[in-house]
Formats: C-alpha cells, sequence, structure tokens
C-alpha cells in the first residue's frame, strides 16, 4: 500500500508514465519490497518543475528525487532546476549536475533533494538513451532493429533525427514477448540491470532513500 503522495515521507517525480514504470520495475529489483517511494508521473518537464516547490514543502518529506530528461541541452535544464531550487533551498547548489546524481542534503527546512538528468548528467538525452545501454551486448535483437530503422528513407520518417535511438529502442522493444514497456523487459531480464550504468543509478537511489 502506497501512500498518497502528499502525505509519503519518500517521493519521486518524473516526466511521464514510461518514467514510472521504469523506475517501479528498478526499485522492484534492486530494492526490499519494504522500501515504499510515491512515484508521481507528470505531464512533462514544465509540470515537474512547478511541482518541485510544493512537494519539497510537504509535511513529513524526508527525501524527493527528481528525474528528468536532459533532452538537447543538458546544462540549459540543469540551470533551470538550480533556479527553481534556489527560491526554495539556503545551500549552494553545483554549477552542473555530478556524474553520479546529485544529492542535496536535508535541513531542517526541507529533505534530502536527488536530481538525475538523463541519461547520465553529462549527456544531452533521454531515457530512451539510459536504456540502451542496459541491452546486452549478445543481444540478437538489437543490430536488426538498428538496421530497421535505419532503413526508413529520411524523407518519411516521423521522428527527429535527435530521436533516432529512441525509434531504435522502441523497434526493439516490439520484438520482446511483452512489447512496449521498458519495466517489462527489465522484468523479464531482457535488459541487464547490472551494468556500469544502471549500478551508478542504483547506487545514487540508495544514498538518497535508504
Amino acid at each position: 500500500m502506497h501512500p498518497h503522495p502528499d502525505e509519503a515521507n519518500f517521493a519521486m517525480l518524473v516526466e511521464g508514465e514510461d518514467d514510472k514504470h521504469f523506475l517501479k520495475s528498478i526499485f522492484k529489483n534492486n530494492f526490499d519490497a519494504n522500501l515504499s517511494v510515491s512515484i508521481t508521473a507528470h505531464a512533462g518537464y514544465p509540470d515537474v518543475l512547478k511541482a518541485i516547490p510544493v512537494e519539497i514543502k510537504a509535511p513529513g518529506r524526508e527525501a524527493l528525487g527528481i528525474i528528468l530528461d536532459g533532452n538537447d541541452d543538458l546544462l540549459k535544464r540543469w540551470t533551470e532546476i538550480r533556479q527553481v531550487l534556489n527560491g526554495v533551498v539556503d545551500t549552494n547548489i553545483p554549477q552542473k549536475p555530478k556524474i553520479g546524481g546529485t544529492i542535496i542534503k536535508s535541513s531542517e527546512r526541507y529533505p534530502r533533494i536527488g536530481i538525475w538528468l538523463m541519461p547520465d548528467n553529462r549527456s544531452n538525452g533521454e531515457l530512451e538513451d539510459f536504456v540502451i545501454q542496459m541491452i546486452p551486448n549478445e543481444d540478437a535483437i538489437w543490430p536488426l532493429a538498428q538496421i530497421y530503422i535505419d532503413g526508413i528513407p529520411t524523407d518519411i520518417r516521423r521522428f527527429k533525427d535527435s530521436k533516432k535511438q529512441r525509434a531504435e529502442l522502441f523497434a526493439w522493444l516490439a520484438a520482446q514477448e511483452l512489447p512496449g514497456r521498458i519495466g517489462f523487459a527489465i522484468n523479464r531480464g531482457d535488459l541487464d540491470i547490472n551494468g556500469r550504468l544502471t549500478q551508478q543509478f542504483v547506487a545514487w537511489l540508495k544514498l538518497l532513500y535508504q
């Protein structure tokens, strides 16, 4: 039984349902079942920014995680996040996100705050770029998914060049036994949770919530 988001000691803000499903699977495969984290999926990046001050001030809040896509300009997004946080916390926030995930220590006025910018806190990109690194090196479907997407003529593609890897990932997901959802692929073992980046992400979560 998960507490209402406004009453949760541990909370996480994400941009959408795919992020939430991904996180629930990460927690399921790496944490004790007794850990209760309320994950709120918002309608994109602007909505998460608006929610941050409110969530920080929630009564009884011990830790708040914030996961956002770096997209096309990770440092611009970090600057915007810093501006929001500077209006709520009274500590120095790093000029750049930390590679292993940023953690802001708690005080009497606010909870411990963790920020992770997908995929790795230093590269432009999104959740899907993180997940691609979870595909096993020996996976036979992944190169075929890349060939399929690459074979679509550029004049009829409905995705931007910057979203090509995202299209490749979803082509790969479509060929799995339970197609479509990243979380299913994690739970079935089709994605490797033991890689360097995933374990770095899990270590950040543990610092935040344990």
